[in-house]
């Protein structure tokens, strides 16, 4: 018999327990970011999706990743180790996992920001296992503080274009952050400038919950496109959890949207029907460098996570048949310098959608968009 994994978070047996471990996990209230990501201990989620059930115990890359029963059947713990070359693993971050969504999990911790992107990272680039993190395009992220019945506090923009880059030195990385009163005003002037407005992309938005006085009733959470949710000031766990549960929620209808579309043959009675239609992103920019992108789209690695053969159409024009790396269930391409094309098929995972259009707002263009994200 396998002993059980010691672990430093407390079992729980009720939502209301769960909720005051999570309140235990807020450390004191903050007022900027000067400190940098690495301080302890904040209280931070990542909303992570998989197409498998999960086991008990499993290893990627030298971390080992056991997951321990609560008495609550909807939340586990997740343990976290590192193998340093002995026999001997050394202790690593801990999360509660909420998996009321087997689908859609949230995994909440209070370790670094450094170990916690580290085990993430980690677990969501496996080829042998289909998690996957959510992925919130700038569209999706300006509906956070709507959906999250909250106010909007501030917003962080980015944009590189790294992936495509020839030369390491010459190339494009601008970013901007702003929180605060001020953070309206800001966005407003970006606005008129349109050669920031169609280069950089939302990476985050700060959304405020809870009561306007009062710092134990009030939460401002950092939502990131990546499914990253920090609490940056306030120790309203309850507010937390709610912008959280919001998020996902908005993630998975936009997901199931796009899987309607996929391509595929219903039986009804002798007669098959044929459903679902290509998803084609528009790009106002034209990409200049089409193999180049097409080459970093395709190459098995993180951001985009697709393997993908192409083939010449026509001057400008390429067909690409693909793997998902997330799910390692085939799609099809066809690219132009103006437009991707997708056909998803029955199987595919509509979040190959969210995590194109995100990475490509990101890296090569912010007004890259699809009629299903709007």
């Amino acid at each position: 018999m396998t002993r059980e994994p010691h672990t430093r978070l407390s079992k729980v047996q009720t939502r209301k327990q769960f909720m005051e471990q999570l309140e235990e996990m807020i450390s004191i209230p903050k007022y900027d970011d000067a400190q940098g990501p690495g301080r302890p201990p904040d209280l931070k989620s990542y909303i992570v999706e998989t197409d498998q059930s999960i086991s008990q115990r499993f290893t990627i890359e030298g971390i080992t990743y056991s997951v321990i029963d609560t008495g609550l059947d909807d939340i586990k713990i997740v343990k976290t180790q590192m193998h340093n070359g002995t026999s001997k693993q050394d202790e690593f971050a801990e999360f509660y996992m909420d998996k009321s969504d087997t689908r859609f999990l949230v995994l909440y911790t209070n370790n670094t920001r450094d170990d916690t992107k580290r085990v993430i990272d980690t677990l969501t680039k496996s080829i042998n296992h289909t998690f996957d993190n959510a992925w919130f395009p700038s569209t999706l992220l300006k509906r956070i503080p709507e959906a999250t019945h909250g106010e909007f506090r501030g917003f962080g923009m980015s944009y590189s274009d790294a992936l495509l880059r020839r030369d390491e030195y010459d190339g494009e990385d601008l970013s901007l952050y702003a929180n605060g009163a001020l953070a309206n005003d800001v966005l407003n002037a970006i606005n008129q400038c349109e050669s920031i407005k169609k280069t950089m992309a939302y990476n985050k938005v700060r959304v405020r919950r809870g009561q306007p006085h009062g710092n134990s009733n009030t939460a401002q959470n950092d939502v990131h496109y990546d499914g990253y949710i920090a609490l940056k000031y306030g120790k309203s766990v309850h507010d937390h959890v709610q912008v959280v549960n919001a998020s996902r929620d908005m993630y998975r209808k936009f997901v199931t949207r796009i899987e309607k579309e996929r391509i595929r043959f219903i039986k009804e009675g002798n007669t098959m029907h044929f459903k679902g239609q290509a998803i084609e992103f528009d790009i106002p920019n034209k990409i200049k460098d089409l193999e180049a992108l097409i080459s970093k789209m395709f190459n098995c690695a993180k951001p985009f996570r697709l393997w993908g053969l192409k083939s010449q159409i026509c001057d400008g024009y390429f067909k690409v048949i693909a793997v998902d790396l997330h799910t390692g269930t085939p799609l099809d391409f066809e690219i132009a310098d103006d437009m991707v094309r997708v056909y998803l098929a029955d199987g595919n995972c509509g979040n190959t959608i969210l995590r194109l259009v995100t990475n490509m707002q990101i890296h090569f263009d912010a007004n890259v968009m699809c009629d299903e994200l709007l």
